[in-house]
Order: C-alpha cells, then sequence, then structure tokens
C-alpha cells in the first residue's frame, strides 16, 4: 500500500515516521500529540521534546463498551477516506478522527 497524507483536524501529516503522545488538559480536554521525534523509548525525563510537535489535536472521549484491562490503540474505518485511531484503557476511549488526502 502506498504512503498517503493525513489530516488530523487542521493538521496535515505527510507519510513518515512519527510518535504519538497523549496530553490530558485541564483546561481543553485530552489532545492528540504528533511529534516528528522518533526512537525514544517509555516516557521517562526528556523523552518528550515539545518543540518536535508537528501538530496537536482535541480528542473525544467517551465510555468503553466494555472495560479495557491493557492500553489498546485501534485504527478504525469511520466512512470513505475516513478513519480514526481509538486509544482504550480501562473504562474510556479517547478517539482522534482523520482523513485520507487523495
Amino acid at each position: 500500500a502506498a504512503s498517503r497524507e493525513l489530516t488530523f483536524g487542521n493538521v496535515v501529516v505527510p507519510p513518515g515516521l512519527y510518535t504519538l503522545w497523549i496530553y490530558n488538559s485541564r483546561a481543553d480536554g485530552p489532545q492528540l500529540v504528533i511529534s516528528k521525534k522518533v526512537g525514544q523509548w517509555g516516557a521517562g525525563p526528556n523523552s518528550y521534546d515539545p518543540s518536535q510537535d508537528l501538530g496537536r489535536v482535541p480528542m473525544t472521549v467517551a465510555n468503553a463498551p466494555q472495560h479495557v484491562e491493557e492500553f489498546t490503540i485501534a485504527v478504525r474505518p469511520a466512512g470513505q477516506n475516513r478513519g480514526a485511531l481509538d486509544f482504550a484503557w480501562g473504562d474510556k476511549v479517547a478517539t482522534a478522527g482523520f482523513t485520507v488526502r487523495q
């Protein structure tokens, strides 16, 4: 399959490698952070560098259909040229929708 550009909200993500972070802002709710920095492991000191952010996207949060014991990331189709990343853990699912640019 060919790599395609994705758009999350107003953030255009060219084909390539990225690290995904979730930032839970008390004021703005959860945000998907798309970082250009790759290769780090874990979330220890200095593993996140905000200067490498490609962008941040607001996420929606809903109750999980069932309790999720292990943190799970799923890519879900959501219609023609659209999809969503679902991040599930415990009783919640945080979602960031995207479109595939043609």
